[in-house]
């Protein structure tokens, strides 16, 4: 199971009952490392706050040794130049940074990492919303903090295979109110090809901490975890 959170409001025993619950992997939006600007981003966010949770987190891994907590970090303002330095300053702290580009008009994004030669198909992966409706993507569950999307499968008439039944058939029809949308999404990118160590959409920098060591060497991360993480985790700090 995994969390993925503004990290602002996880005390202790919260945290004692997620690991209870069996969740080991933790993933804290995190868009600058100084304070000033954490809160800016994050509207009021403090970055102390995480790193309180990160050291508690540190603290438990002593007696679960598989703990892994990693930080999301969206390029955004200079964070894109300054991304080794950000690097340097979780590498101490964390198992792993991974570097979103920015996306912005809810379907857009800039400061990626490359930009592919072709559009690549999306991957269907169901998400329930608090509504009910049933979205084909990420994309899709920011868009449904804008628009009525009503015309989505909803969770009280359909299981979740029958939604995905639908969903791609949707996604393959571009009349549907689904594939309007999709042909001016560039969401796709997240799962476009691997250059130079990075996807379009992201970059992960991996720290080795085996042995209570820290590596030098970053490796990189997948896409996939990141999703898998980030759209099907219980918590969620968008």
């Amino acid at each position: 199971m995994h969390v993925l959170s503004h990290g602002q409001n996880m005390p202790p025993p919260l945290i004692d009952d997620m690991l209870a619950m069996g969740v080991r992997e933790f993933r804290f939006s995190v868009d600058h490392i100084e304070p000033p600007q954490c809160a800016k981003i994050r509207r009021g966010g403090e970055l102390q706050r995480v790193l309180d949770t990160i050291d508690y987190l540190t603290e438990r891994k002593q007696a679960i040794p598989d703990i892994n907590v990693e930080i999301n970090c969206i390029l955004i303002g200079d964070a894109k130049e300054r991304m080794a330095e950000f690097t340097e300053f979780w590498r101490p702290r964390c198992d792993a940074i991974n570097f979103h580009a920015e996306y912005y008009d809810s379907l857009k994004f800039r400061s990626v990492f490359h930009v592919p030669e072709k559009r690549n198909d999306c991957h269907i992966q169901p998400n329930v919303m608090p509504s009910g409706e049933i979205t084909p993507c990420c994309a899709m569950m920011v868009k449904a903090h804008e628009e009525d999307l009503t015309w989505l499968p909803n969770i009280r008439d359909v299981s979740v295979q029958e939604a995905y039944d639908q969903l791609c058939d949707m996604y393959e029809d571009p009349t549907s109110e689904l594939g309007k949308v999709c042909s001016k999404c560039q969401w796709w990118i997240m799962w476009s090809e691997v250059k130079d160590g990075a996807t379009p959409y992201m970059k992960t920098v991996r720290f080795d901490r085996r042995a209570g060591r820290l590596s030098r060497t970053p490796i990189l991360g997948s896409i996939a975890d990141w999703a898998k993480a980030a759209f099907h985790g219980l918590a969620s700090g968008r």
